[in-house]
């Protein structure tokens, strides 16, 4: 029997961290799904919504900064782009530090759209933690950027096989 101040048991750690596991997987699962229909709503794929969603932050991109951002090949990405150039979301324009390459940013309407998609993600978030009071609310946000900055910091300490986040 454990006594007070011992070390947890390992199965108890394990439960711990299968538990923290599971319930991260069901909520990434719920966003995912969320992103879904999003894109749905707004008429565009999963991976067009995913460089909205990047110029949103970063405003002005050039074509290979997005695709490294992104971790995609630039066919890929001119493909992505193409189309949402097409279907007047995105605009490409010169890069006036350097003529030879194009700057993507969102356009009038991309932004009004992102804004509200935006919106409504936000008013699900409210939905969804109306229970909670400000203090949880503002430990969840606290707790969720510090492990978003500790799985983006992640050095690689871990073999490849236990690291599952890559994967989902």
């Amino acid at each position: 029997m454990d006594e007070p101040g011992d070390a947890p048991a390992k199965d108890s750690e394990y439960e711990t961290r299968g538990a923290l596991v599971h319930s991260t997987v069901k909520f990434l699962r719920a966003l995912d799904s969320s992103r879904h229909r999003a894109a749905v709503g707004m008429g565009v794929s999963a991976s067009q919504l995913r460089v909205l969603s990047r110029l949103t932050d970063s405003k002005l991109l050039t074509p290979s900064q997005l695709a490294d951002d992104m971790m995609m090949t630039s066919g890929a990405l001119t493909a992505i782009c193409d189309q949402l150039v097409a279907s007047g979301l995105v605009e490409r324009t010169t890069n006036p530090r350097d003529r030879r390459s194009l700057l993507l940013s969102l356009s009038a309407t991309g932004k009004a759209q992102m804004d509200a998609s935006f919106r409504g993600f936000g008013e699900n978030l409210s939905r969804a933690t109306a229970s909670y009071s400000p203090a949880e609310r503002e430990m969840l946000s606290s707790m969720m950027i510090a492990m978003a900055d500790a799985l983006e910091n992640d050095s690689g300490s871990e073999p490849e096989s236990s690291r599952t986040a890559s994967v989902l």
